[in-house]
This record gives structure tokens, sequence and C-alpha cells, in this order.
């Protein structure tokens, strides 16, 4: 699987063009997985505020979701099918992904919506040092979790954050919007 530096380059290239995505990325220093989490963090950090003054907030917004999707592994969406095959309700497939912490471990029916929070920011590239990235990076985990349940319910769905860590909240807490829940 391709870092999420990869994963982002080909996705700033994509959605804002190859001359973008060079000036953006020209004389950062390389970083991956395996350095510090507060390295990552400044890195991140410092790309989200040019990201933020050089692109329109569009641009920026389908970079991080399509990011943020191809963060999700192919077993898990595996898994999160195969549990809501098994489920026999709405209800119990969210329990399931509970009981197995996918998507967070909080996650409910609310009327028609999916309702879920994170206990923390759980993103490895940003947790170390939230206070030095921008909350635009959310839209990162939105992405994963379009990912997972688009995969799972096999349509479109809306993800909204209502708080989230890096924008200054105590948790990140998310509406899931899904149409195949709400005519069930």
């Amino acid at each position: 699987m391709a870092s999420w530096v990869d994963r982002f380059t080909e996705n700033l290239e994509q959605y804002a063009g190859t001359e973008a995505m060079r000036r953006l990325m020209a004389g950062r220093e390389p970083v991956s997985p395996a350095d510090p989490a507060v390295t990552k963090a400044r890195w991140i950090g410092a790309l989200m505020e040019d990201l933020e003054s050089e692109l329109d907030p569009k641009t920026v917004l389908y970079i991080l979701e399509a990011t943020g999707r191809g963060c999700i592994g192919q077993s898990l969406l595996d898994r999160a099918v195969e549990i809501y095959e098994q489920a026999d309700d709405p209800e119990e497939f969210l329990d399931r992904l509970n009981e197995e912490r996918i998507g967070g471990g909080h996650l409910r029916l609310q009327g028609d919506l999916i309702r879920g929070h994170y206990d923390r920011c759980y993103c490895a590239w940003v947790n170390a040092e939230p206070g030095l990235v921008s909350s635009t990076f959310c839209y990162c985990s939105v992405g994963w979790l379009k990912e997972l349940f688009e995969t799972v319910l096999d349509e479109p769905v809306e993800v909204r954050f209502l708080q989230t860590v890096l924008g200054g909240g105590d948790r990140c807490e998310f509406i899931v919007t899904p149409s195949t829940l709400a005519a069930d």
C-alpha cells in the first residue's frame, strides 16, 4: 500500500494539476511513516498552510477526501461488507462494527442517520501535534468514512463532522447520511 504522502501527491496532481503539485511539493524534505510523529505532524501542518493559501477550498477538499479514501485497507473493507451481509438489520450491523472497532467504535443509528465519534484523532500523521494542523485536514477522514460506508452500502453517502480534535473539539464527532438506511 502506498504511503499517505504518495497518495496525497497523486491526488494533488490529479485535482490541482502537475504544475501545482510540483510547486507545492518542491523543496519539502521527504517524510515517511517511519519518521517521528511530531515530524510528520509539522510536515502536514506546513503542507496544509500552503494548500489553503494557494488552492481554492473545493480543490483542497477533493484532494484530502480522495487521499482518505485510499487510507482504508481492502481487508477492512472486506470485513465490513461481511459484517453487513451477516447482520439482520442496520442496528446489528453498527453494533458489530463497534465490537470490532471499525469506524471508531461508537456508531449508532439515529433516525435515518449514523452518528459516531472517535475518542481522539486516529491519524498517525497528525495526532502527535493536533494544534499544528488545520481542521481542513479532517476531510481525509471524511474520505475514509465515505469509502467505508459507500463500499458496504454500495451507494453514495454524505459525511459531516460536528466537531474534530484538530478543530479544537474534545473528540471527532460525525454524521453519515446513507439513503439505504433511511429506506429501512
